[in-house]
């Protein structure tokens, strides 16, 4: 398998918009992240769910772990947002498996389940970390 870049930029506007709306993220304004913001927000994800174990109940501890075990096989999709004057990313990520080249393509994947295989997260550009974590439920 060659390599290729875990972290993609939605650059398409209307995508970065639906994407937005899918998932219920409240927006004033869209603009298309730089791949150092992606990157930086994929970087953050251990620490952010290291901080959320410790105050997870047992459930979504599980879950929680279960995300830092898969957290190298994600590939992420980031889109920006502004709301209330603060710059964000929002971004999904979706566990690579081999011959899945719809991952390369630079938009949010739509998938409905997937448990932690499936995640998104919202990362301030402000704050340099993470803010938010979901996972899909499970199929």
């Amino acid at each position: 398998m060659e390599k290729f870049e875990p972290v993609i930029v939605v650059q398409d506007q209307a995508e970065i918009v639906r994407g937005l709306q899918e998932h219920g993220v409240p927006f004033e304004a869209t603009f298309v992240a730089t791949l150092d913001d992606a990157r930086k927000a994929r970087a953050d994800l251990r620490r952010f769910v290291r901080a959320e174990l410790k105050r997870a109940d047992r459930r979504d501890a599980a879950k929680l772990r279960q995300i830092l075990l898969k957290e190298r096989a994600y590939v992420w999709h980031c889109g920006g947002f502004e709301r209330s004057g603060s710059r964000n990313l929002h971004c999904t990520f979706v566990r690579y498996r081999d011959g899945d080249e719809s991952l390369r393509q630079p938009r949010f994947p739509v998938i409905h389940d997937g448990g932690t295989d499936v995640g998104r997260c919202n990362y301030s550009l402000k704050a340099g970390e993470l803010v938010t974590i979901a996972w899909n439920p499970e199929a």
